[in-house]
């Protein structure tokens, strides 16, 4: 929940964001593996009008990034079970780029950003075409 009020000088100040702590966080995000229906799946696909996408994290204790979640068409149902067993440095691609500048990213055509590291789409066989990082 955030929350913004007005400050004397009559322009609103940046919203609130309670802070979670580091351990709730990691939490979270490991309950998200078995909270990801495939109907919830099914939706990022349709939100980003993508036949798939993955969300990448950072397992800083490796310095290696992850994919713990993985959704992809019918047609590519396989590509979600690879994705989520492959690891790589976290200092590779666009994704590492990210974590090094500490900025994000809106990649467009991510086969043609120098950043871009190939070696998962060829770890799966499937054209990384865009990604929101």
């Amino acid at each position: 929940m955030t929350r913004a009020t007005k400050s004397k000088a009559g322009t609103p100040p940046a919203p609130t964001i309670p802070a979670i702590p580091p351990a709730d966080v990691l939490g979270r995000l490991a309950a998200l593996k078995t909270a990801a229906t495939p109907d919830l799946k099914q939706q990022w696909r349709e939100l980003f009008a993508a036949e798939g996408c993955a969300l990448l994290l950072l397992d800083a204790g490796r310095r290696e990034f992850h994919f713990p979640v993985a959704s992809q068409s019918a047609s590519r149902a396989a590509t979600a079970d690879r994705l989520e067993a492959i690891r790589f440095p976290a200092d590779k691609g666009i994704a590492g780029w990210i974590a090094a500048q500490g900025e994000s990213a809106l990649v467009a055509d991510a086969q043609h950003d120098p950043r871009f590291f190939a070696g998962v789409d060829a770890e799966t066989g499937v054209t990384t075409r865009s990604m929101l990082g």
